[in-house]
């Protein structure tokens, strides 16, 4: 579905992905005309989606026709395991709950952290997909949610395919597009 553009000089050279297919081809010439492929990545209008629950988050990057999980800056997360804690369920009787014991939410301060430096770096409209509670805790403990232009309150399983994503994510998606 990709295309892929090598712009090059002797001195310098360029690389761009587009999101659409393109015919394979060589063309040798003494300029670059970019303006048709700056209007063909403008029109992708490009976006990323955060795929958060208890134990893992996932950020994916995509456009209106495809979508593909991002591997920069640590993603995507995985929680450290702790093992049960046997001598706390005798003291208090009970296990911590899922979305409110500390490593979790140590766990969602760093997917805040992570999800900020990405966003700075390269900014686009990011949705977010998770439960409520784990969407919840996301807002209490960051900062970078709150620039979410839209969200999907479904469990987000680390082995959701992109289809799946994609699926899930287009209402948001038309509704972001709408709104644009």
């Amino acid at each position: 579905m990709d295309s892929l553009v090598l712009l090059a000089t002797t001195d310098e050279y360029w690389i761009w992905q587009l999101p659409r297919t393109a015919p394979e081809r060589v063309v040798l010439s003494d300029t670059y005309l970019t303006r048709n492929l700056v209007a063909a990545k403008a029109q992708t209008r490009p976006f990323r989606v955060l795929t958060v629950a208890a134990d893992h988050a996932t950020l994916w990057i995509g456009t209106g026709d495809g979508i593909r999980s991002e591997k920069v800056d640590g993603f995507p997360l995985t929680a450290p395991k702790e093992p049960p804690n046997p001598q706390r369920e005798e003291r208090i009787g009970d296990t911590p709950s899922t979305f409110s014991d500390e490593e979790t939410r140590n766990f969602f301060r760093t997917v805040d952290e992570k999800l900020r430096a990405v966003l700075a770096d390269d900014p686009r409209p990011l949705y977010l997909m998770g439960l409520a509670p784990a969407l919840a805790l996301l807002d209490e403990v960051g900062e970078s949610s709150g620039s979410a232009v839209g969200r999907v309150t479904k469990g987000a399983p680390a082995d959701l395919s992109p289809a799946e994503v994609l699926k899930e994510l287009r209402p948001a998606l038309d509704e972001g597009a709408r709104r644009a």
